[in-house]
């Protein structure tokens, strides 16, 4: 397998977690969240996430609805 199909493959790859953060994106429009984070958190956020396989938006809708239930 070339390089080149690895990554194609690997993009149309799907996970739970891209499932689901697409079936909540279809859910109901979206608007963009800004936020300003130190640099070093916000690099350690994307090490840690990358590390477990996880999507960062996907871990901060979890955050935010689990806010939101309390």
């Amino acid at each position: 397998m070339s390089l080149k199909s690895a990554l194609a493959a690997k993009k149309n790859r799907s996970t739970k977690q891209k499932d689901a953060a697409l079936q909540e994106i279809i859910k109901e429009p979206m608007k963009r969240l800004n936020v300003n984070i130190a640099e070093s958190k916000l690099m350690q956020f994307k090490a840690k996430s990358a590390t477990e396989g996880k999507d960062m938006s996907t871990l901060i809708h979890q955050w935010v609805n689990r806010y939101l239930e309390e």
